[in-house]
């Protein structure tokens, strides 16, 4: 007959194994703005599952485990004052940091942050379009690039090279990546014009044009939706697989306004690690529809 109370230790362990070694991967794994990176040959969003599924097992079997030695954990509550105090002690100081957001706890994150700028340095694969040149965007989407950068310079007034990022043009022309790279890639559907001649009536009509135009593109492109675009499980590692700090940084977008803007009209707090994705489903809606919303605030 299988003793439950050692097949439950066992399991505890086993467990706890892969939940350290998920998180270790986690830690070290790349953002989600890069859709095809992997790590140990696993896209971040398997990695993720794993470690919310052996983290929910180990919850069921810690609760078995707290049960069938439960005797001996009230004696160390009774006498073992000073091993308890130490215990409290520890678990208080990384609760505590965490939530107050400060030391050791920052001092960690920072280390996970420069992980990060690490991968989006190093990595060549697909990237955010705050990280791509308008000849890669141009050459992704088949649109010459002398097309765009004419674009630019009749709508904006600012001259730009084929190898600048989008990041820069954006701060340039004083919008988000996201703008302007959804209103380079309406050139490809010729609805978009070139230069605007009209009225002042027709240029505000013109300009809805080009912003409709824009904002159809990107919710339809595989990045805006969440569509998988990358090989391995999971793959739909778009917008909605990003933090809200890293929409933040990447598209212009001030975080503080954006964590007001979401408390002001949806009532929520939220924190700078929570994913579009899950923000989205919290307030009931699609991640690219809180994407259109938060690049609202970066223009």
């Amino acid at each position: 007959m299988v003793n439950w109370r050692s097949t439950t230790t066992l399991i505890m362990f086993l467990l706890g194994l892969s939940v350290a070694i998920s998180g270790i991967a986690l830690f070290f794994a790349p953002p989600g703005s890069l859709v095809n990176a992997k790590l140990l040959g696993l896209p971040k969003a398997t990695w993720e599952l794993f470690h919310t599924t052996t983290s929910i097992a180990i919850v069921f079997f810690a609760t078995l485990h707290v049960w069938f030695n439960r005797r001996a954990l009230i004696i160390y509550f009774k006498k073992n004052y000073k091993e308890l105090g130490v215990a409290l002690l520890i678990t208080g100081v990384l609760v505590a940091s965490s939530l107050a957001n400060a030391p050791p706890a920052t001092w960690i994150d920072q280390v996970r942050l420069s992980i990060e700028d690490w991968w989006r340095t190093h990595y060549s694969g697909a990237k955010g379009f705050g990280q791509m040149t308008l000849t890669e965007l141009c050459q992704k989407y088949g649109i010459p690039v002398n097309k765009a950068i004419n674009y630019i310079k009749q709508k904006y007034g600012v001259t730009v090279s084929p190898n600048e990022l989008l990041m820069t043009i954006a701060e340039k022309i004083g919008t988000s990546p996201a703008v302007i790279g959804g209103e380079i890639i309406a050139l490809k559907t010729q609805t978009v014009q070139a230069k605007v001649t009209q009225s002042p009536t027709q240029t505000a009509q013109a300009t809805k044009v080009i912003q409709t135009t824009a904002i159809q593109t990107v919710t339809q492109s595989p990045r805006a939706t969440g569509t998988p675009t990358g090989g391995g499980p999971g793959g739909g590692a778009g917008y909605g697989m990003e933090t809200l700090q890293q929409f933040c940084q990447q598209n212009g977008v001030p975080l503080q306004e954006a964590i007001n803007y979401l408390k002001q009209k949806y009532g929520i707090n939220v924190t700078p690690d929570m994913t579009i994705r899950d923000i989205a489903f919290s307030v009931g809606l699609k991640p690219y529809q809180l994407v259109q919303e938060l690049t609202e605030l970066g223009k």
